[in-house]
């Protein structure tokens, strides 16, 4: 820990992978122990200066193969070891901050595992939250002194007088102090011993809003000198607003993407159920007639469907008459004898990605929509139409029923 300490050698993290990188759980590098020897075989990518990194804390799997966290183990492995290929990676801006990392076949000790077999996962996390949080320290004053500079390039262009790019400014001030105010809360949670996975996601999303926001708005005042590069000689500030802004694309893809922090936030912070499935129950179906009272109209109507599946629904609504509660009559006008609805066997898989909205045929027969021109015209409220029989419906053709086209029918779509 010594030569790490005095910055004596220069570290790489080797997580992610072409086929994990958001979901990391999947990572397919194999670690097979022989003896007191592991024998990596993988590949990883987008690893940040891994062309001059000393070392790399790399997750491996030793467990059998899949998508689970139990079978990750942590290991730190020299990159002079025999085996390993860098390929650095050039990102938009044309520099290689990244690289590809070929294993093949490694040997690591058993002596530079880190914690137990299959612990991996969980010391990851509390190695990204520690990074996320103490990083932050220094981004605070970085984010403070780049902020006056995109002030100051504002006001040198006497566009400082204008409401909406004041508006803008005012945002920028804000978030900065933002970040600091995690930052030192961050701080606080890492003094006391707690693990900084929720305070440190909320940091890096909004860092790296503020990050974008900010180059977005330097570039804005820059105005056509924004395409100059750092080589041309009137390019403003040599061209470091150009190069920010391609930078600042990355920076809600690398070290996770927005959509994991949020995932985070939610999970550690807000308590809510696991995006992968963990916690969360599954919806309950029930039979319509649970909550129908048994009256004249709902057991008369035999192609009904509740418009909305909630307690307290005392009516169906047919889909021949869309809005309408009256029963389903035969030719000779007697009310039909079924009792209920018939159900498919697929009505409850079908309803429930309908967002709880259905109808008493499957989807290959679904009828057409409310609003098509083979349909009648709107039917009125349901208050005003409960004594009136369902109307017939007229054959696929006919004129008859027809609302009067527009002159810009042709402007307005069918569904």
């Amino acid at each position: 820990m010594r030569p790490l300490l005095r910055a004596d050698e220069f570290w790489c993290q080797g997580f992610s992978e072409p086929g994990a990188g958001s979901d990391l759980a999947s990572l397919s590098t194999r670690a097979l122990r022989e003896g007191e020897t592991y024998r990596v075989t993988g590949q990883k990518v987008w690893t940040s200066m891994a062309d001059r990194a000393d070392w790399m804390f790399a997750l491996v799997r030793t467990g059998p193969p899949g998508r689970s966290t139990n079978g990750i183990t942590y290991l730190l492995i020299p990159m002079k070891s025999r085996g390993i290929t860098v390929r650095p990676l050039r990102d938009i801006s044309g520099v290689a901050h990244f690289a590809e990392v070929f294993l093949d076949d490694v040997e690591v000790p058993v002596e530079n595992r880190v914690g137990n077999e299959g612990e991996g996962w969980s010391i990851m996390r509390t190695s990204l939250g520690h990074e996320r949080a103490t990083a932050f320290l220094a981004d605070e004053f970085k984010y403070r002194r780049t902020a006056d500079k995109v002030i100051e390039l504002i006001a040198s262009r006497g566009l400082d007088c204008e409401p909406l790019v004041r508006q803008d400014i005012a945002r920028l001030e804000s978030g900065v102090r933002t970040i600091a105010a995690n930052s030192a809360r961050a701080l606080a949670t890492v003094l006391r011993g707690d693990d900084p996975g929720g305070v440190a996601s909320v940091n890096r999303l909004v860092k790296s809003e503020v990050e974008q926001h900010m180059h977005t708005l330097a570039l804005r005042a820059a105005g056509p000198y924004a395409a100059l590069g750092s080589r041309a000689s009137i390019a403003l500030d040599k061209g470091r607003w150009t190069f920010g802004y391609l930078m600042s694309r990355a920076t809600t893809i690398g070290a996770g993407t927005a959509e994991i922090q949020r995932n985070t936030i939610a999970e550690t912070v807000l308590g809510l159920p696991s995006h992968r499935g963990e916690g969360r129950r599954n919806p309950q179906w029930y039979p319509v007639t649970r909550w129908l009272s048994p009256t004249r109209t709902n057991a008369g109507c035999a192609r009904c469907w509740p418009r909305r599946w909630k307690p307290g629904l005392t009516s169906r609504h047919c889909w021949t008459s869309t809005g309408r509660s009256t029963p389903l009559t035969r030719k000779s006008g007697r009310l039909s004898s079924s009792s209920g609805c018939r159900v498919w066997p697929s009505t409850n898989r079908w309803a429930a990605r309908a967002r709880g909205r259905g109808c008493c045929t499957p989807p290959s027969r679904k009828p057409p929509k409310r609003w098509s021109r083979h349909r009648w015209s709107p039917p009125s409220p349901p208050s005003m139409s409960r004594s009136r029989p369902v109307p017939r419906r007229w054959p696929r053709g006919s004129q008859r029923g027809r609302q009067p086209r527009s002159p810009f029918h042709w402007m307005i779509p069918a569904g």
